[in-house]
């Protein structure tokens, strides 16, 4: 099999396309262990301060990996095409597992 730019792209993406969500869980997970700490620790000045400081780097991760989920796809989607061959519809930015 003779391989081009675009295969190398595409498995790069599709590589990138599996990690992401992988990432979204962890994000997520701290996220959402953080508000519960957060909320246990409701009555204690001192200690909800590190809860806020991962509940903001929690949201911050899931920023960025959503971002760069759609930006992946939107530059796929620009300099290689799609293979669904739909010319001008909207991008799908879902992962390939779930198209």
């Amino acid at each position: 099999m003779k391989w081009d730019f675009a295969d190398l792209v595409r498995e790069l993406v599709g590589l990138i396309d599996i990690a992401i969500p992988v990432l979204l869980g962890l994000a997520l997970a701290l996220f959402l262990w953080s508000g519960v700490k957060y909320v246990y620790k409701a009555g204690d000045v001192k200690g909800k301060g590190e809860e806020r400081q991962a509940l903001l780097w929690g949201l911050v991760a899931m920023f960025v990996l959503f971002s760069l989920w759609g930006i992946l796809a939107l530059l796929e989607e620009s300099f290689i095409g799609s293979d669904s061959g739909s010319a001008g519809g909207p991008i799908d930015i879902r992962p390939p597992y779930l198209r």
